[in-house]
C-alpha cells in the first residue's frame, strides 16, 4: 500500500510539472490566461470526481457490478466454473469464437475480493492523471488495448492457465507512465522518475515471486502500454478544457459497445464464414504457434491437464446453455395454446448438443478428466432424450411427456454438481492463475 501511494504521489506531481510545462505554450496561444492545473490529487468530492474521471468511474463500476454477479448467478469469481462463464480466459482455446474474452476477462477478479480492492485501488490511483492527459475515450481505448495485448500473452505464453483480472491494463497503465516520463524526460525531477522506476521493477519482481500470479499478462500489458505511450498522442489542451459530461459518458458507451460487438461478432458469423479456408487457416496456424511456444515452457504436463480442463469446462458451459433453453422452450408453451412454433427451437438444441456430444467423445484428453468427461457425455444423452419428451410434449401437451421431461432436468441437475466437484479439485490440483 506504501508503494502504491508512493507511485500515485509521485505520478500525480511529475506529471503534472510535465503537462504545465509542455502544454504551455498552447495555453498561451489559446487564450493568453494561466494554466490551471490538471492535479488529481487535488481534493474533489465524489460527484467532481465522477464528472472529471468518466472512464475511470465507469471502468469501476463495471468491475464491481460483474463481480457482484458472479456470486448473485455463480458462486463467486474464484469458482472454477463461474469465472469461464462470466469471461475468464482459457489458454487452450484459442478459437474466434473465444475472442469476446479479451474483454470480458478485465472484469472478473479471480482472486476474490483482495484481487478485487487491490486492483480498484490501482485503477483509482493510476487511472485518473493518464486520463486527463489522454481524454476519456482515449484512455479507455488503451485500457482495452493493453488489456487485450495481456490476454494474447497469456494465449501465446501461458500452457496451464484459467486467467481473469484486471491487472493486464494496470500494468498497462504504468507502462503508459514509464513511456510518458521518457517522452519528457526532462520535465520531471530525479526523484520522481526514480520513484516510478523502482515502483515499476518491484511490480515486476512481485509479479515473478508472487503465486497464482500470470506473468504472461502483466508483462504484455507493460509491454503495450509502453509501447503505445509513443504512438499514441495525448490530447491537446484546448481538448483537455472542454468538460461536457454526458457527451463523453455517451461516448464511452458507444466506444465499449463497439468494441465488445467486435470481439463478439465471430460467435454469430454463419457457419459458412466460419469454416471458410481462411479462417480454418488462421486458427490453425494461430494454434500451432501457440502449441509451439508453450512445449518449450516448463510444467508442460501440469499445463495440457489445465488445458484440457478449460476445454472440457467451455463445453460443460455450452450444455448449460442449450439445458437453459429447453426451460425456458418448456415455460413458453405452457402459455401457449399450441406448441408447434416450438418444434424448430427444440430441432436446433437436439442438433447442436448432439454436435456437442461428438466434440466431447472424440476428443483426446488426459487421464486425469475422464471423470469430468464421462459426466458430461452423460449429462449430454440425458439432455438429447429429453428433447424427444418436450417436442412431444409442446405438441400433443402429454402429460407424462411434461413429467418425464421434468425428471430428466433435475438429473442433469443432479449431474452438474458431480460435475462441477470434480473439474473444481483439477483446479485445486493444480491451480488457477489470476492478474
Amino acid at each position: 500500500m506504501n508503494i502504491l501511494r508512493s507511485f500515485s504521489s509521485a505520478a500525480h506531481r511529475g506529471f503534472v510539472c510535465i503537462i504545465e510545462k509542455y502544454y504551455l505554450r498552447d495555453i498561451r496561444n489559446v487564450d493568453g490566461r494561466r494554466w490551471e492545473r490538471m492535479d488529481s490529487a487535488r481534493q474533489f468530492n465524489l460527484f467532481s470526481f465522477i464528472q472529471r474521471y468518466p472512464a475511470v468511474t465507469l471502468l469501476t463500476a463495471a468491475i464491481i457490478l460483474v463481480q457482484l454477479a458472479t456470486y448473485v448467478y455463480g458462486s463467486g469469481a474464484t469458482d472454477f466454473a463461474t469465472a469461464q462463464r462470466f469471461g475468464a480466459l482459457q489458454s487452450g482455446d484459442t478459437s474466434p469464437e473465444e475472442w469476446f474474452r479479451l474483454a470480458t476477462h478485465l472484469f472478473v477478479q479471480i482472486g476474490g475480493t483482495p484481487h478485487l480492492g487491490s486492483n480498484l485501488l490501482c485503477l483509482i490511483a493510476f487511472g485518473p492523471l493518464l486520463e486527463k492527459i489522454y481524454g476519456s475515450v482515449k484512455f479507455l481505448f488503451l485500457y482495452f488495448v493493453t488489456g487485450m495485448f495481456g490476454g494474447i500473452f497469456i494465449l501465446l505464453f501461458s500452457s496451464h492457465v484459467i486467467a481473469a483480472g484486471a491487472s493486464g491494463s494496470l500494468f498497462g497503465l504504468m507502462g503508459l507512465y514509464l513511456g510518458l516520463i521518457i517522452k519528457q524526460h526532462r520535465l520531471m525531477d530525479l526523484k520522481n522518475r526514480a520513484i516510478i522506476w523502482s515502483t515499476c521493477i518491484i511490480n515486476i519482481v512481485y509479479t515473478f515471486s508472487a503465486p497464482n500470479i500470470s506473468i504472461a499478462a502483466h508483462l504484455g500489458g507493460l509491454f503495450s502500454g509502453f509501447i503505445l505511450s509513443f504512438i499514441v498522442p495525448t490530447q491537446s489542451i484546448s481538448r483537455a478544457r472542454e468538460r461536457n459530461f454526458l457527451l463523453e459518458v455517451g461516448k464511452l458507451l458507444l466506444f465499449a459497445m463497439i468494441w465488445f460487438g467486435l470481439l463478439n461478432l465471430p460467435q454469430y458469423l454463419p457457419d459458412s464464414i466460419k469454416k471458410s479456408p481462411v479462417i480454418t487457416k488462421v486458427a490453425t496456424q494461430t494454434n500451432q504457434f501457440a502449441s509451439r511456444i508453450k512445449e518449450r515452457l516448463p510444467g508442460n504436463q501440469k499445463g495440457e491437464i489445465i488445458d484440457d480442463a478449460n476445454w472440457l469446462n467451455n463445453r460443460y458451459n455450452k450444455m448449460l446453455t442449450m439445458l437453459n433453453n429447453l426451460i425456458d422452450i418448456y415455460n413458453e408453451s405452457n402459455k401457449s395454446a399450441s406448441g408447434n412454433q416450438f418444434t424448430a427451437d427444440i430441432e436446433n438444441v437436439r442438433n447442436d448438443a448432439e454436435d456437442l456430444k461428438t466434440q466431447v467423445s472424440t476428443k483426446e484428453l488426459n487421464a486425469d478428466m475422464d471423470e469430468a468427461k464421462q459426466i458430461l457425455l452423460d449429462m449430454l444423452t440425458t439432455l438429447i432424450q429429453s428433447t424427444d419428451d418436450l417436442e412431444t410434449k409442446v405438441t400433443t401437451g402429454d402429460v407424462a411427456s411434461a413429467n418425464k421431461f421434468s425428471l430428466a432436468i433435475h438429473d442433469i441437475e443432479a449431474q452438474t454438481k458431480r460435475y462441477h466437484v470434480t473439474i473444481t479439485d483439477i483446479g485445486d490440483q493444480y491451480g488457477l492463475e489470476y492478474q
